[in-house]
Parts: structure tokens; C-alpha cells; sequence
């Protein structure tokens, strides 16, 4: 569960995305924003990384059989985690978005692409990358060093700034049309998916 005191970037129906302490003082009718749901589906598949960039509640690892419904199911880039994370997100009622986190700075393999391009066509999800970012390994608080590069527009962290403005604009989306909402919240945009 996500500590609700905590200092965090938030997350609403209008892609607005701020630093605040605390939520106190809002209360749930006024709230325009819901908090999204970042799961992944092993230990160590960078949650925690895509959950702190976008102000996320991390859920850790969720689990194989999709009852635990999630925003965001976050997979390593390797063909056994590709493979869990399609037959879960298949068996999820509403489809997540899957977060593709790199785990080296090689070139991808060519099944992982393949699969993601099956997830995409299959499952109608987006598919977004998040690349290596090296710096990251250096850092003993990798979470807040990608997170306020990416606010102050660092040059090796704009990759990473692309990233999130592509995953907070694919679930406004999906959030929206989970909602049956008849008119989008914002403005259509370009969703960028790994290609093939």
C-alpha cells in the first residue's frame, strides 16, 4: 500500500504532474486524479523506478494469474519476463500498460521484440521502453536521482523524460476509457510504442 503522507509527484485526469506533501485536505469527491497502479511482474523489473517517475503507487510483484488488476505492469527486457507479462496482462480484465525496462545497454533481443509487438497487436496495449540510463547504477538513490533529472531536463535523463510523458499520456487514455468517459481529458497525442 502507498503511504499517503508521502512527498510525491502527483498524477491526474489532466496529465498535470506537480510536487505536493501530503494529500491531506483533499478530499475523494474533490480529488480530479487517482493515483495509478504500478506493478511488475518479477522483483527487480524497475517498479519502483516507473512508479517514482510518474508518482505512482508501487504494488511490487504482481501476481501470474491477473487477479490483481494494476495501471501499469512493468517487465524487464528478456524473453521469460515478456512472456509472464503478456500471459498476465491477457488475463487481467482491463489491460495495463506495459512498461518495458531496459536491463543493460545492449541492443534487445530479437524475441523480446517480437513479443512486444504480439502484446501490442494482441493484446491492444501500449507498449512503451524505458532505455538503460547508466547513471543510475552509480547512484545510491537511483529513484530520486532519475526523478529530479527528469523534472530539471538533464540531458542523459531526457530519454527517460520522454518516457514518462509517453506513459502518462497512454494512461490517460486508458484510465479514461476504463471510465467510459465519451471525450478524452486531453488533447490527443502521440503515444510512442517500441517498434518492431
Amino acid at each position: 500500500m502507498c503511504d499517503e503522507q508521502q512527498s510525491s509527484i502527483l498524477f491526474d485526469t489532466f496529465g498535470r504532474m506537480g510536487p505536493i506533501r501530503g494529500r491531506r485536505g483533499v478530499s475523494a469527491p474533490d480529488a480530479q486524479w487517482r493515483t495509478p497502479e504500478v506493478g511488475g511482474i518479477s522483483g527487480g523489473a524497475g517498479t519502483t523506478t516507473v512508479a517514482y517517475l510518474i508518482g505512482g503507487c508501487d504494488v511490487g510483484v504482481v501476481a501470474a494469474d491477473g487477479a490483481q488488476q494494476v495501471d501499469v505492469l512493468v517487465t524487464r527486457t528478456t524473453a521469460v519476463s515478456v512472456g509472464w507479462a503478456i500471459g498476465t496482462a491477457g488475463q487481467m480484465v482491463d489491460a495495463p500498460v506495459m512498461a518495458v525496462v531496459a536491463d543493460s545497454g545492449d541492443r534487445w533481443p530479437a524475441v523480446v521484440r517480437q513479443r512486444l509487438a504480439m502484446a501490442r497487436d494482441n493484446l491492444g496495449v501500449p507498449v512503451l521502453e524505458l532505455g538503460w540510463c547508466a547513471p543510475l547504477a552509480a547512484s545510491d538513490n537511483p529513484w530520486e536521482l532519475l526523478a529530479t533529472s527528469v523534472v530539471a531536463g538533464e540531458k542523459w535523463a531526457l530519454p527517460a523524460r520522454r518516457f514518462r510523458q509517453d506513459l502518462i499520456a497512454a494512461l490517460i487514455e486508458a484510465m479514461s476509457a476504463r471510465r467510459g468517459a465519451s471525450q478524452p481529458t486531453t488533447p490527443p497525442s502521440s503515444i510512442r510504442r517500441t517498434a518492431s
